[in-house]
């Protein structure tokens, strides 16, 4: 495994990411991402789709991005906390992992959930 020198870790630093989850199995591995994103001093803001939210909770990656999670059902439009604010924030949104149904659903334009909704505002 090849290591980071000083150089790699400001790659990264004060980029806006939003880390979009959907469902897998390999949730968990999003997790360790988040973690990466922020010792490579990225500001994080982590949304979930429904059937993320069934393998690991909201407060899992509330507690290590410090930042309140976006789910469906809990959107403020008094502020940026929305799928519209998310996009605009953003610089580069990953979406780890991605599901073949995100991708099917993103290639076609269906825009079901704040996931979907976001990667396309």
């Amino acid at each position: 495994m090849q290591t980071l020198n000083v150089q790699d870790l400001n790659l990264l630093k004060n980029k806006k990411i939003v880390l979009a989850v959907s469902a897998s199995i390999a949730v968990y591995k999003a997790l360790e991402l988040l973690r990466f994103l922020i010792k490579m001093q990225a500001s994080v803001r982590v949304l979930m789709s429904p059937e993320a939210q069934k393998f690991v909770t909201p407060l899992s990656f509330e507690a290590l991005s410090g930042n309140k999670v976006l789910i469906d059902g809990i959107e403020d439009w008094s502020s940026d906390f929305h799928h519209i604010g998310f996009a605009r924030w953003a610089e580069l949104i990953i979406i780890a992992p991605c599901t073949a149904n995100t991708i099917n659903k993103l290639s076609n334009g269906i825009a079901d959930n704040l996931l979907t909704q976001t990667a396309l505002a």
